[in-house]
């Protein structure tokens, strides 16, 4: 309540600073232009009687060194004007998020012993109390985000992490890498709520590519992440060091590092030993100051906050099988949802893109091959007949990637690429890819930028009707103009320098 208190008497007063400002300001100008009247008055008149006196020379020079001097005063003053209406707008920004939150209570105290992942603490200690602290107090401006959002993911944390004898405080880990928000992204390229990187991934079976970023299901990154703890744990409890404290630290800073640590420095918990980077300490007080500010809820905050539900009481999953690359637009429209609300509750599944005309671009949402589990809107009602339908084409095997109609994309020559290689690759021709780039031989090189068109695996008819131009039946059929003309082998004449593609009401386009 102080700092709104004077968060608000600070915008008050530079409320009135600026309209101080502003009141001087506008007496110079005022006085600026009345100089600047006198000056021409003075020049009109020399130029009637075209007289040029020293005395009237004199007074000139007078007047515009003064309309100068005030010129740059005005100036001044809207530079100081700038800088404060720049600190309002800090101020009532401050505000807005002050008042967002709930207000904290000063009184509340850290307790003196607390116990973490089954590690008991001192904090009668009088570094670690401060250190605990000083985190505490910056985490806890956070917690209207992190609060509400673990009613989404808390239960079905602990579920996976209980499964692996793994104490559910180690759930804490989560916030404390990403407050909860699962398209959390560092400038280390980690991802997701648990914050995996790459290389780390993949060596749990996480897919990252280009349709995918598994980083981002929390369903198969919190079971990486339980996993990666128990072998980091096993490993440290192997050269006896038995704390869950250093387990998570070899999370930040990978268990060789933790191992290096202790060794040189002779010690075998958290507490005796100073991690070679600021960084890994601050993640193990952070997950510690976490877990005391949900347990402690009511006594800082003097109110509980309300949690987002459940994410399996608002979502249920379904079992997908693919043997291609496939666009599950359709099969989301017959679960009776869409793909947006999918993409949402899916956030692993990247959009795919492709380019229709010089700058637009349509959104797909395609996977490759592969067995999944979907999460889809519980209150969703699919049309049996057409899911089935549409999952039978499924399992229709497609080894390249789901190029659409009309779609062209670049790929970069690898060491082993061929023409035929990717030509089988992506379904099309050789003879096409040497049209599309250009190449009179079969010979690429590494590092190559080749430009490569989909094969037309939907093939259809439109019929021409009267008033249609070429331009708006692409766009109807989500088609570039190139195809249609390439498909259907259309003419084109000029007339007064402007290009026009002949078609008539009637004819059959193929797209």
């Amino acid at each position: 309540m102080n700092k709104n208190m004077y968060l608000i008497k600070t915008l008050s007063i530079m409320l009135c600073l600026i309209g101080f400002v502003s009141l001087i300001n506008s007496c110079y100008l005022i006085k600026s232009v009345d100089y600047t009247n006198q000056t021409s008055a003075m020049l009109d008149n020399n130029a009637i009687s075209n007289q040029d006196s020293l005395s009237t020379i004199s007074e000139l020079d007078s007047l515009n060194n003064l309309l100068e001097i005030k010129n740059i005063q005005i100036d001044s003053l809207n530079n100081l004007l700038s800088e404060y209406f720049f600190i309002v707008d800090s101020l009532r920004q401050e505000i807005e998020i002050t008042y967002s939150k709930v207000l904290i209570n000063d009184t509340f105290e850290i307790p003196t012993s607390y116990t973490f992942a089954g590690v008991d603490i001192d904090l009668t200690n009088d570094r670690i109390r401060t250190r605990l602290i000083n985190i505490f107090e910056s985490e806890v401006k956070k917690a209207h985000q992190f609060i509400p959002r673990s009613g989404i993911y808390f239960d079905l944390m602990d579920s996976i992490l209980v499964k692996h004898n793994i104490h559910p405080d180690i759930k804490y880990l989560a916030v404390a890498e990403s407050n909860l928000n699962y398209m959390a992204y560092s400038q280390a390229s980690a991802a997701g709520i648990w914050q995996f990187m790459p290389t780390t991934a993949k060596g749990y079976n996480i897919k990252i590519d280009s349709y995918l970023d598994e980083r981002r299901n929390i369903f198969k990154s919190t079971e990486a992440a339980a996993k990666y703890l128990l072998n980091a744990h096993s490993h440290l409890k192997s050269k006896d060091i038995n704390d869950w404290l250093l387990t998570l630290a070899s999370y930040n800073t990978g268990v060789g590092n933790v191992l290096r640590v202790a060794r040189e420095q002779k010690g075998k918990d958290f507490f005796s030993l100073i991690m070679r980077f600021d960084e890994t300490n601050n993640y193990v007080w952070r997950a510690i100051a976490t877990k005391i500010i949900f347990e402690y809820e009511e006594e800082i905050f003097e109110k509980k906050f309300d949690r987002l539900p459940p994410l399996l009481e608002t979502a249920k999953l379904v079992d997908l099988e693919l043997k291609g690359f496939y666009d599950l637009s359709e099969w989301a429209s017959a679960y009776g949802t869409t793909a947006g609300r999918i993409w949402e509750l899916n956030p692993w599944i990247k959009l795919s893109q492709r380019r229709v005309g010089k700058y637009s671009k349509i959104n797909h949402l395609i996977i490759p091959a592969g067995k999944y589990e979907i999460l889809v809107p519980v209150e969703s009602k699919p049309d049996s007949a057409l899911v089935a339908s549409i999952e039978k084409k499924f399992l229709v095997k497609n080894s390249s990637p789901f190029l659409l109609p009309g779609q062209t994309i670049k790929h970069k020559v690898k060491k082993g690429d061929t023409l035929i290689g990717l030509a089988k690759k992506y379904s099309v021709k050789v003879n096409d890819i040497k049209t599309w780039n250009n190449l009179k031989g079969n010979t690429i090189y590494i590092g190559q930028t080749l430009l490569l068109q989909g094969k037309d695996v939907s093939s259809g008819k439109y019929i021409v009707q009267s008033g249609d131009t070429l331009a708006q039946i692409a766009l109807k059929l989500g088609v570039s103009q190139k195809h249609l003309m390439n498909k259907n082998n259309l003419q084109t004449i000029k007339r007064n320098d402007i290009t026009i593609v002949l078609i008539k009401p009637g004819q059959i386009l193929e797209y």
